[in-house]
């Protein structure tokens, strides 16, 4: 009866409303805020918000006729008062406009999703409080124990969502704002133990997963970015400075793209610089219709090889690495597809007719230039990024199914683009013919043409001219003639550091290691070959797939110039055996001049035997096998992956990617040079050969060739699944036993 008097006079004190004014964090002197405290100022900017534990509400001194178990009740009360109150002031901060000359909290999408679905939760809130206080109004009845019971839903609530909203204001300040980390964060509250905790972080997730979901359909139908404040998974990189040559053009590329292009273009011309046959991909031009054809073609190839990337940092956990690569590739290929160009054949959306016959015009086109995307197959891509977003829950096997779909979507059409307009096999056939040397013939005739100018070092300022008669004279002379492609190719002397990096293996983030090819003439090594690749075979072949053609390149070439270099060896020294058969007061013991003869016939079977496999058991082999790849599939990623298959087999079965095979077929390829230039400086006259000095370059060469032919011939290298021919080549390095002979050892 006493408890029943007690409760009355406290509903009739009046502390009611302040009660119910402390629940929304309005404080007054009975119910006292220290961060309230008149007088005192705070910087805004700077300041932040109190933890859960941090309470600073307190019961005023001068209320002291509250008995002690009301005030417990009291205490627990304002401090879910004092919990909305932080909770309501990150939203404010969240909501407020952004001024970036005064705030140091940086914008984020992320975080104002979280602030609108915190504003529903903190709107429900409100209407509780205001239900409450009508229902005290209305009705008798105890007061404490009344607002305890039906605020009682919030007890775990506020205290969970103010210790969310208290952690990402701290790391709103800093640079470690990161919008995985709170999609993470409120995934992990969806499997709190408390109901009411789990529901509300449930909420919570989907809002930021409407974001989420957002810049997902955006990148994925439209190929745009929506991430002002660079927090979705799929960024720009950093714009890299070009060289200088390229410096104009890439100027020029980005007042061709004007100041209407999307966010994302940031990354269109950047992803380095360089021409084809070292660096990017031979893009320095293209066989289209005007210049600023062919800077659109360069934007668009140097963006889907290095526009985008992935950041790992920003990967929520319930998007695997994989799928963020998928998401990759669709946008990019959207971007390609959507790609509003004459050179693509596409039609602009909201173009006029006129726009459009210009368009078929400028690739010769005489028909009317069909769409690349039509609107109507992806509408129903659409529906289902509506259906998925409307979900309560974001389903992840769901969204998977979704990006692969799409995935195989876009992939058959970046398929028919380019099978369509570029005629992919025989452009593939160029490049095996002409950067794999499987048109003898004409380089067979360069090296012919070209040994004049090779005898005698290079000419920097006009080197890549001086090539450029030679090469020309090839075609004129060899089943290259009449060849449309061959136009597309051409020879470039490299320089410096991009000559030093053109022939190392990548390691991964632009680290390199070794010299990938072994040297053979320091002057004239440095020979690569450019391509001018009509549009759209450069999305296939990028700046890594063209360093690795061109590495194969240099080998193949160093190898015919040593075939050239002891074929001419061989014609000395016939003109010297020769001049001893007429002379028998010569001093030059015959012998000698068979051991030198034994010696160049050897080398010239390695050599030769090395072309061979390389050219016939590598090169016609999986160009065959890739052939056959290419005839049966009809998806953009399965090409692409077949290609690179390709080239890592030959760049593993043509011994590049062997650092211990490299060294010793460097030496071999130095013991070689070696002797050709002591041939030479002979003159013809056999007094003048340095036996010494052949002596030892032979016992060099057998030394090599005795670890080459050791190495490639254990049971483990033939086994390997990396170069099932093999043992085809060491059959034939010791045909007739060349090796037992050549070595002076029996067959291990």
């Amino acid at each position: 009866m006493a408890k029943s008097i007690y409760s009355s006079s406290f509903n009739e004190s009046g502390l009611v409303d302040e009660v119910l004014l402390a629940l929304v964090g309005i404080h007054g002197d009975l119910f006292v805020d220290l961060n309230d405290r008149p007088g005192d100022e705070r910087d805004e900017e700077t300041w932040q918000l109190p933890g859960p534990s941090e309470c600073s509400v307190h019961i005023s001194s001068e209320l002291t006729w509250v008995g002690e178990s009301d005030r417990q009740v009291l205490l627990d009360l304002l401090r879910l008062g004092f919990h909305f109150k932080a909770v309501n002031t990150f939203v404010e901060w969240e909501h407020a406009p952004w001024d970036p000359r005064h705030s140091t909290r940086p914008p984020s999408v992320y975080r104002r999703a979280l602030a609108s679905g915190l504003t529903e939760l903190l709107d429900d809130y409100r209407c509780t409080v205001l239900s409450l206080q009508r229902e005290l109004r209305e009705e008798e009845a105890p007061a404490l124990p009344t607002i305890l019971h039906r605020m009682w839903q919030y007890v775990d609530v506020l205290p969970a969502l103010h210790g969310l909203a208290a952690a990402q204001d701290r790391v709103s300040l800093g640079p470690t704002f990161s919008a995985a980390n709170l999609i993470n964060t409120l995934h992990a509250g969806t499997r709190s133990g408390l109901p009411a905790v789990r529901q509300v972080m449930g909420r919570l997730l989907w809002h930021c997963n409407q974001v989420l979901m957002q810049q997902l359909a955006a990148w994925m139908m439209h190929g745009m970015l929506q991430d002002p404040h660079r927090e979705f998974f799929i960024q720009p990189r950093a714009q890299a400075l070009p060289p200088p040559q390229q410096q104009r053009s890439q100027q020029q590329i980005r007042e061709d793209e004007g100041a209407g292009s999307d966010a994302a273009a940031g990354g269109v011309a950047g992803a380095g610089g360089g021409r084809g046959g070292v660096g990017d991909a031979g893009w320095e031009g293209f066989s289209s219709a005007s210049s600023s054809g062919r800077m659109d073609d360069e934007a668009a190839y140097r963006e889907w090889h290095g526009g985008f990337q992935v950041n790992p940092r920003f990967l929520p956990l319930y998007v695997s690495h994989d799928l963020a690569e998928t998401v990759l590739f669709v946008g990019r290929a959207v971007r390609v597809l959507r790609r509003p160009s004459g050179q693509t054949g596409t039609v602009t959306r909201g173009g006029s007719a006129a726009a459009t016959a210009a368009s078929a015009a400028a690739v010769g086109g005489s028909g009317p230039v069909q769409e690349l995307m039509p609107l109507q197959d992806m509408l129903q891509f659409g529906q289902a990024f509506t259906a998925l977003q409307s979900e309560p829950e974001l389903s992840a096997p769901r969204l998977e199914m979704l990006v692969e779909g799409l995935r195989a979507h876009v992939a058959r059409l970046l398929w028919r683009l380019l099978v369509g307009r570029a005629g992919l096999l025989p452009h593939l056939a160029a490049l095996k013919d002409y950067f794999l040397l499987a048109r003898g013939d004409f380089w067979q005739i360069f090296l012919a043409e070209s040994r004049p100018l090779m005898a005698a070092p290079p000419r920097l300022q006009s080197v890549d001219a001086d090539l450029a008669v030679p090469f020309s004279r090839s075609a004129a002379k060899s089943s290259a003639e009449g060849d449309p492609l061959l136009a597309a190719f051409s020879l470039r002397y490299l320089r410096g550091a991009e000559a030093d990096a053109a022939f190392q293996v990548s390691t991964g983030k632009g680290a390199t290691a070794g010299h990938v090819v072994p040297p053979l003439d320091p002057a004239w090594d440095p020979l690569v070959l450019e391509v001018r690749l009509d549009w759209p075979l450069g999305l296939l072949l990028g700046r890594d797939q063209l360093r690795r053609y061109n590495q194969l390149f240099a080998l193949l070439l160093r190898l015919r110039r040593m075939q050239g270099q002891l074929d001419d060896a061989w014609k000395d020294l016939r003109v010297m055996d020769r001049q001893l058969q007429r002379d028998s007061s010569s001093s030059v013991p015959g012998g000698r001049m068979r051991d030198l003869q034994d010696l160049r016939n050897n080398m010239a079977h390695l050599v030769a035997n090395l072309q061979i496999y390389i050219q016939t058991d590598v090169i016609e082999v999986n160009f065959s096998t890739l052939e056959n790849k290419i005839s049966t599939c009809q998806d953009f990623s399965e090409l692409e992956r077949a290609h690179t298959i390709f080239l890592s087999t030959l760049m593993v079965q043509s011994f590049l990617t062997v650092r211990s095979l490299c060294s010793v077929l460097a030496d071999i390829f130095q013991d070689v040079a070696q002797l050709a230039k002591l041939v030479s400086r002979a003159g013809c006259d056999p007094q003048r050969l340095e036996f010494p000095e052949i002596a030892r370059v032979r016992g060099n060469f057998l030394r090599h060739a005795s670890g080459l032919y050791n190495t490639i011939s254990s049971q483990r290298m033939i086994d390997s699944f990396r170069a099932p021919h093999l043992a085809q080549l060491v059959t034939r390095l010791n045909y007739n036993g060349w090796y037992n002979a050549a070595t002076g050892r029996g067959q291990e």
